[in-house]
């Protein structure tokens, strides 16, 4: 009698959805670079294709009215036209109006930010990082010369990457923990900082005067764009960042943590650790707490704190 081994009895199906799902590919360009943060045209698009056409729409009176103007000239000067009998229905008036201001709008924006976005992009083969911003010319760096990079994953967060100066010895002038790679790296903001949030301005970082920073915007744009990141990170050999969903979990339960602790404070409740993850707990308390203080319940000890 023959037995089978656990490998053969187990299921494709369930070993197919225990797998974790592959997460979102990064942007590139043409020529198969990684982007770095969100590409122009991600950035772009959300605002041309659903903010500026509301703000089309709202303008569209005034659109039309200067269309009419010029339409009232023509007649005077050049007699009526195929245009100028278009022109004469309301119902047409209107939204060419609000496709011209749309489309004005949309160039308005769409300059400023070619020339004022900056965009980092990682060239695998040549090993290099280049960044390009507008019509300046553009700046290259070696992946050997990476020392850090870190972002957090809110959609406003900007990412810094460090490059060691030429002649500093490279990343040996850097420890373990300033780059990222070493067992201390989540205990130390690589940053270096002065203040802990990445959304400002984070102060000089560690070995600031041998050390370059990159400064990449909205780095949490959305998945794809924090993925390139995470791209660079395992290819200059540091220790990759979680994905962006669990950064903006994370994010989201310190927030919610922050709260419950203001809550605490102001009815003088006592902190317990575990009402960091049971909210109902928390809630059943704070709720105790308040109308002791209301006079609705005597002061005893809460349930939660009950044998």
């Amino acid at each position: 009698m023959t037995g089978t081994s656990p490998e053969t009895d187990a299921d494709p199906a369930d070993a197919r959805a225990a797998a974790p799902e592959p997460g979102p590919a990064p942007r590139r360009t043409r020529s198969g670079a990684v982007r770095i943060g969100p590409s122009i045209l991600a950035r772009y698009r959300p605002g041309a294709l659903i903010g500026l056409p509301l703000v089309a729409l709202l303008l569209c009176p005034l659109g039309a009215a200067g269309l009419q103007q010029w339409r009232w000239g023509t007649l005077a000067e050049h007699g009526p036209t195929a245009l100028t009998d278009l022109l004469a229905h309301d119902l047409v008036v209107f939204p060419i109006a609000a496709l011209l201001i749309w489309a004005l709008l949309a160039l308005w924006a769409f300059v400023p930010l070619v020339a004022t976005t900056p965009q980092v992009v990682l060239d695998e083969r040549r090993g290099v990082l280049v960044r390009r911003r507008g019509l300046r010319p553009r700046e290259e760096r070696p992946l050997s010369s990476v020392v850090w990079a870190v972002a957090e994953g809110e959609r406003d967060a900007i990412a810094l990457i460090g490059f060691a100066r030429p002649g500093t010895g490279g990343v040996d002038d850097v420890s373990d923990a300033d780059a990222g790679t070493g067992p201390d790296a989540g205990a130390v903001d690589p940053v270096g900082l002065e203040s802990p949030d990445v959304h400002g301005d984070p102060g000089e970082p560690v070995g600031s005067a041998d050390v370059e920073r990159w400064v990449v915007p909205y780095i949490g744009w959305d998945d794809r764009s924090f993925e390139g990141l995470r791209v660079l990170q395992t290819a200059a050999g540091l220790r990759p960042s979680p994905p962006r969903r669990e950064l903006v979990q994370e994010a989201r339960r310190q927030r919610q943590v922050r709260a419950r602790r203001e809550m605490a404070e102001r009815v003088a409740m006592p902190w317990r650790p575990e009402y960091e993850h049971d909210a109902a707990a928390f809630g059943r308390d704070h709720d105790h707490a308040r109308r002791v203080l209301g006079g609705k319940e005597p002061q005893d000890p809460p349930p939660a704190a009950r044998p």
